[in-house]
């Protein structure tokens, strides 16, 4: 073990190491790779008959909730422990509820039934409290939220109001502000802070049977135009897509194409760096002819629910080459073209747990770390390991939250180098061994 003290020069020396995480591989009826159960809520424990979208919640004290989707309602569940999950709540909601998310403290789910959308207060859920703030008959198919603006969007409304801006300024009583009249499935807003768009708000909404991707300038909620659109080859679809961390790629789930005849799934990749001409670039696929759903992209990977085909993790170090290093299946009945399965996937738990509903299965709550295991030590989130890395690991090191804050898409996890659970001096070593091999 080497020693040294905090800011010598000895430990821009003894930084670099990576040692893979392992985690225990998955057992019973469920296929996986690289990726392993920590448990499993089904659907008779929530009381429910079907699930479709998730989303996570951590609360001041960091515990860790997962929230998903149910008919007819919205569950809360504490996963800090992963291996022991405990339900605190299940909101009965009048309908089938759809998708969930989260501002501040509150939960906003959305479905259709006698209230559309309802607002949950969960700044007492430690103490097992979740409160019913609000609700309006408004009903969608998805949700989106921009934290920066702090508007919420409801996705896919009625047809002359398909996507509806709501101004969280009092977050337990959202105002409608506007709307773009033009179909969607569902959306991702985000606020530009630097380049030509800077302190402009930007809808890349996936346009459902219109098969494209359209980008939406919604700065001004009475006022939205459109900047540009792309569609893509045998397009029939298109469902739901996330950014890369970059903002130089949108990644787009088709959702139909496959059950259409394309022989795999097709996941597209969208050159958006001209939000004016986004362009398509080629598509990545599991090798299954499964229909992807919904996707996440976190820490320079995508998480993808593929329904039959399960959760799949890409490793996008090469964002026009995306690899696939794991999978569970969470439905393991087949690997057909049917729409039951993974439904949705949460990745961004500080704690590095995945959360997967699935439509028949309930809540699975996975351990992600043997798929992700070779990003460890690269703490800029460039793709490799090297000196640029050793600022970064320091600030893990001695100022977490200061490294969350300059690289708010990395996992700070990726400083366990010994894979002990801990971040600390015990690092240091091993971080060095992956610099100097």
């Amino acid at each position: 073990m080497l020693f040294f003290h905090r800011g010598s020069v000895e430990v821009f020396a003894v930084l670099t190491a990576l040692c893979l995480a392992t985690s225990v591989p998955a057992t019973g009826q469920y296929e996986a790779e690289n990726v392993a159960l920590f448990s499993h809520v089904t659907l008779q424990d929530f009381g429910a008959g079907y699930a479709k979208g998730c989303w996570g919640y951590v609360s001041p004290s960091g515990r860790e909730y997962a929230l998903i989707a149910l008919s007819p309602g919205t569950g809360f569940v504490e996963i800090t422990d992963p291996t022991n999950p405990v339900i605190v709540a299940v909101m009965d909601q009048g309908g089938n509820v759809h998708d969930v998310r989260v501002y501040r403290d509150y939960v906003y789910s959305i479905g259709f039934g006698i209230h559309g959308l309802r607002v949950y207060d969960v700044s007492q859920i430690d103490n097992g409290i979740v409160t019913f703030m609000h609700s309006l008959e408004d009903s969608a198919q998805t949700l989106a939220l921009d934290e920066l603006s702090g508007f919420l969007y409801l996705v896919g409304m009625e047809v002359t109001t398909v996507v509806g801006a709501y101004d969280l300024s009092d977050p337990a009583n959202p105002t409608f502000a506007g709307s773009w009249p033009w179909f969607a499935a569902s959306a991702q807003v985000v606020t530009y802070t630097e380049g030509e768009y800077a302190r402009r708000e930007m809808a890349f909404i996936c346009t459902g049977t219109s098969r494209r991707l359209d980008i939406i300038d919604v700065t001004d909620k009475s006022d939205m135009f459109r900047i540009g659109m792309e569609w893509y080859p045998s397009g029939s679809f298109s469902n739901q897509g996330r950014l890369s961390g970059d903002r130089q790629y949108f990644y787009l789930c088709d959702d139909g194409d496959e059950r259409a005849g394309q022989p795999v799934t097709r996941t597209m990749i969208i050159d958006v760096s001209d939000l004016s001409d986004p362009t398509y670039v080629d598509y990545f696929t599991t090798g299954l002819r499964t229909v992807d759903h919904e996707l996440f992209i976190h820490d320079g990977f995508v998480f993808e629910a593929n329904f039959a085909g399960g959760l799949h993790i890409f490793d996008k170090s090469d964002p026009v080459n995306p690899v696939n290093v794991g999978y569970f299946d969470t439905y393991p009945f087949n690997n057909g073209l049917s729409y039951s399965g993974a439904w949705s996937t949460y990745p961004y738990f500080p704690s590095g747990t995945v959360i997967v509903s699935d439509t028949h299965g309930g809540l699975f709550i996975l351990d992600p770390s043997d798929a992700l295991s070779r990003q460890t030590g690269d703490m800029n989130c460039d793709g490799t390991v090297n000196a640029f890395d050793i600022e970064p690991f320091l600030l893990a090191l001695f100022d977490p939250d200061e490294y969350r804050l300059r690289y708010p898409n990395c996992n700070i996890n990726r400083a366990d180098i010994n894979g002990d659970g801990a971040i600390d001096a015990f690092d240091i070593e091993p971080f060095v061994g992956l610099l100097f091999p």
